[in-house]
């Protein structure tokens, strides 16, 4: 900007006796006009700016977010500069500005958001197909979900930057919502000790597994970190409801297996049905599961192991179910799927638990 002459901005605005040739000139100054708009604060002026000064970026940019709350005007003016624009980059950011600026305004935000979208599909099309191409896992980590590359041809526009780090902190989101629930529940064992560690430092330490430079990014402008805070505070919301959920598809799991079980045994316990499965689970603390996921006309036949019933039990083990070794190797296999349905973090790792994936790893003499 050069030196303003104020009587003539003030003369002009004042709509003073002028030569036609200073209006003129005036008008075709982006500087005078951008002074004449914040001098008046009438978004009517823009009507009297020349052709070359509705079409220059910088003045298009400050008359937008100047009159954001007109949002017929600023429409106006953002649509007659696309039409004549061939500059990239400014026609990118000028419609990421717009669509969030019209966000509450369907009719007019539909055109820019699409138009916004479509660089970031591009961009993700060209990350999938790049990664894809790597055969290295430690280029595909490097190359992360491909933010040094926006980094090498958007830097100039903190509007675009921004805009494509939100976006891709909202696919991680989208992408790995059980994932980051899983995380949370196998890394801590209450949201108490989330909340101490604070958000912001989970939440980069979380990006940074998906992308580092996007992460090294989003140290400074945690402000765009909002669609992961909002997943991460949804899963501390359903803590409890996440370890009850998990624990019934454990038990109903472990109830299933063992009526896939039960008829392997040589012989028929002497016992009731399900006095096997109570023996086998009391190693785990768990015995009384059969309490809460037993219809009761079931569990009304189900005794109570004490320290006799225990030994009882024992014996009952090595004299039947024990003389036979395919009953050892059964019974062996039912207590490894149990530990195994209990060792699991989230509830389709309990799903696609099989019993002929279990190792036998301990013999009866170890039971």
């Amino acid at each position: 900007m050069g030196i303003i002459n104020l009587k003539l901005l003030n003369d002009y605005v004042d709509c003073k006796r002028m030569s036609k040739k200073k209006i003129t000139n005036l008008e075709n100054d982006k500087d005078y006009m951008m002074l004449v708009m914040a001098k008046t604060n009438d978004p009517k002026m823009y009507r009297f700016c020349s052709d070359e000064v509705k079409s220059n970026y910088e003045f298009v940019r400050f008359y937008v977010k100047k009159f954001s709350n007109n949002i017929k005007a600023i429409n106006e003016a953002a649509k007659f500069y696309l039409e004549r624009s061939d500059d990239y980059l400014s026609n990118l950011e000028l419609n990421i500005l717009m669509s969030e600026l019209t966000e509450d305004y369907t009719f007019y935000q539909l055109h820019y958001m699409m138009s916004a979208m479509a660089i970031y599909d591009i961009i993700d099309i060209c990350h999938s197909t790049i990664s894809c191409s790597l055969e290295s896992e430690v280029l595909k980590r490097r190359f992360g979900m491909g933010f040094q590359n926006i980094i090498d041809n958007f830097s100039s526009s903190e509007i675009v930057m921004d805009y494509l780090a939100k976006r891709l902190v909202n696919d991680i989101c989208v992408k790995h919502t059980k994932e980051i629930e899983r995380e949370l529940h196998t890394r801590y064992t209450n949201k108490a000790q989330i909340e101490d560690l604070g958000l912001n430092c989970l939440m980069i330490e979380f990006v940074s597994r998906y992308d580092n430079a996007l992460a090294i990014y989003l140290q400074t402008r945690t402000y765009l970190l909002e669609p992961l805070r909002g997943t991460i505070q949804d899963a501390l919301v359903n803590w409890q409801i996440y370890n009850l959920r998990l624990e019934d598809a454990k038990y109903c799991k472990i109830l299933d297996i063992y009526e896939k079980y039960i008829p392997r045994f040589t012989y028929v316990p002497m016992y009731d049905r399900y006095d096997l499965l109570q023996y086998a689970t009391r190693r785990f603390g768990i015995d009384n599961v059969l309490n809460e996921y037993l219809e009761p006309e079931e569990y009304m036949h189900v005794g109570y192991f004490d320290a006799e019933t225990n030994n009882q039990f024992d014996q009952y083990m090595y004299s039947y179910i024990c003389s036979c070794d395919e009953n050892v190797e059964t019974y062996n296999r039912l207590v490894e799927t149990i530990s195994n349905i209990l060792d699991a973090k989230d509830e389709d790792e309990v799903k696609n638990i099989q019993t002929h994936e279990c190792e036998i790893t301990r013999l009866r003499s170890a039971i």
